[in-house]
């Protein structure tokens, strides 16, 4: 299967994503543009609260912290 990207004008994309969504067998997948990311990032506040609550738990408990090699031998190990 062959994979294209397209660069649309804002007024058209709709009407073009319409249309590619009839076509049968293709699959549509919008990606964020490069030049435009910071813009389409968005983070919600319950995901802010799992990081500020993960970053207190290692300010509280530092030894809780586990090095790379270590995961990953863990990890290694129920393989």
């Amino acid at each position: 299967m062959a994979r294209y990207t397209l660069t649309i004008p804002e007024s058209k994309t709709e009407q073009v994503l319409k249309h590619l969504k009839s076509l049968c067998g293709v699959k549509v997948e919008e990606a964020l543009d490069p030049n435009n990311q910071k813009d389409d990032l968005i983070m919600h506040d319950w995901q802010k609260e799992i990081i500020d609550q993960r970053l207190q738990s290692v300010k509280d408990r530092p030894e809780n912290l586990v090095s790379e090699k270590e995961m990953n031998a863990r990890i290694e190990k129920h393989l």
